[in-house]
């Protein structure tokens, strides 16, 4: 990632930016909800700094997705995670907003969307962490 999308230990811990790799906004968390079809699996191969990599496990691809807060205290290299790759990443702990470069770009949206009725889920955002939680796994 470019070195001005760097923020340092001095980020405010209430940081109110919506931008990818900041905070998650409420609306994308409650659309995205809605689309289950987005996510890839994935497992982490790489944590430096602010910036991890995933191997996807179903496709041969790969994702450098970016945050604004160091994620290794939470994720560790062979962690598994799922990644939208428009904006956000699922560690098991809350969807967490982040920037991604590379990738094998959206997923292509079903041809029937009422075949995922069963897979969406009911999720808000955590306004003191700034992450999607999911309040009813589908």
């Amino acid at each position: 990632m470019p070195a001005a999308d760097r923020v340092d230990a001095d980020h405010p811990a209430n940081c109110g930016t919506y931008g990818n790799g900041h905070v998650a906004h409420y609306i994308g968390i409650r659309i995205l909800g809605g689309r289950p079809w987005g996510w890839r699996d994935g497992v982490v191969t790489s944590i430096r700094g602010l910036d991890l990599q995933v191997r996807y496990l179903q496709e041969d691809g790969a994702v450098s997705c970016w945050h604004h807060r160091d994620l290794s205290n939470e994720l560790a290299v062979g962690s598994p995670v799922r990644v939208f790759e428009s904006s956000l990443l699922d560690t098991g702990n809350g969807w967490i907003s982040v920037r991604t470069e590379g990738g094998l770009g959206a997923v292509p949206e079903p041809t029937d969307p009422d075949l995922w009725a069963s897979e969406v889920n009911t999720t808000i955002a955590d306004l003191n962490t700034g992450r999607g939680i999911v309040v009813d796994e589908a």
